[in-house]
């Protein structure tokens, strides 16, 4: 949301500002989770990839 006036922005400024620091927690945690869930993600597919090859050799 856009202040349209000096005094708005004069008055929102200083609430945005005490945000900021949780802000960019919130965004290091969400890069950090990102991070895990493609590491899971990619180990997951190699198990089942794993799994079928073993299926396939007892067979």
């Amino acid at each position: 949301m856009k202040a349209k006036s000096v005094e708005d922005k004069d008055k929102w400024a200083p609430l945005a500002k005490q945000f900021t620091p949780d802000i960019k927690k919130y965004r290091e945690l969400i890069k950090a989770s990102e991070r895990i869930r493609s590491r899971s993600f990619d180990l997951e597919l190699e198990n089942q990839a794993r799994k079928k090859l073993k299926s396939r050799d007892t067979r």
